[in-house]
């Protein structure tokens, strides 16, 4: 005769189904307790793996310690640059070293120029606000976009005219050229142009985008930068 006992549920179990229930229990728990042992060389893979993750984990936490301390000093560098501070370099540092640099990506600590990948999908005034260098000579910025590639929803409702291009030199090397682009609205010419930095022999296609530097003027309030 089969034993059975009935759960609150409803569900009727034997005797021997429980009995086999609990020891599925038992053998579990011990199972789970019970820690393989390694041999050497299992030992050895572990405890290298263990290494590799710690020296990932201090590479990682020193990347946010550098992000923070480059944060606070661009911020330090832009208080300095809306209080006097003047940043003038001639044609030939901008390519040569700034954009050249930048193409190479090397890590500069005090880069006074910042990247917008959507440049000229922004007002001028907007790109003057987000600048936090001082305006006396210009407001600078990286870019990988190409003038009058502007995507829907912008807010530009004028186009940058080509006027001229012109050759920039280092020790009578050609090193770049630098296209001047003129801003017009409502066919009207506004006061704003743009003179964009190109390295020279363009850098070869990789793994990242060309990248551009772009100096944003104002006609009546440049200062023309002789290399």
């Amino acid at each position: 005769m089969v034993v059975t006992t009935r759960k609150s549920s409803g569900v009727s179990l034997s005797v021997s189904e429980k009995e086999d229930k609990t020891k599925f229990k038992k053998q579990a728990i011990a199972k789970k307790g019970t820690k393989k042992k390694l041999s050497k060389d299992e030992a050895r893979k572990e405890y290298l793996q263990h290494q590799i993750d710690m020296q990932t984990r201090l590479i990682l936490e020193e990347r946010r310690e550098a992000e923070i301390w480059k944060k606070a000093e661009m911020e330090s560098l832009r208080e300095m640059f809306s209080n006097g501070l003047a940043f003038n370099p001639t044609d030939t540092q901008l390519v040569n070293y700034y954009l050249n640099k930048k193409n190479a990506y090397f890590t500069v600590t005090f880069f006074p120029i910042q990247e917008v990948n959507d440049l000229y999908a922004n007002h001028p005034i907007t790109l003057t606000e987000m600048s936090g260098l001082n305006a006396e000579t210009g407001w600078y910025f990286f870019t990988k976009s190409r003038p009058n590639r502007i995507q829907p929803g912008t807010n530009v409702q004028g186009e940058w005219i080509f006027a001229k291009e012109e050759d920039v030199f280092y020790q009578d090397v050609k090193v770049g050229e630098k296209h001047v682009y003129e801003y017009w609205e409502c066919d009207q010419k506004k006061e704003y142009k743009m003179i964009e930095y190109q390295l020279v022999p363009a850098p070869k296609p990789g793994r990242f985008p060309i990248c551009f530097l772009c100096k944003l003027c104002i006609d009546a309030n440049s200062v023309e930068v002789q290399s």
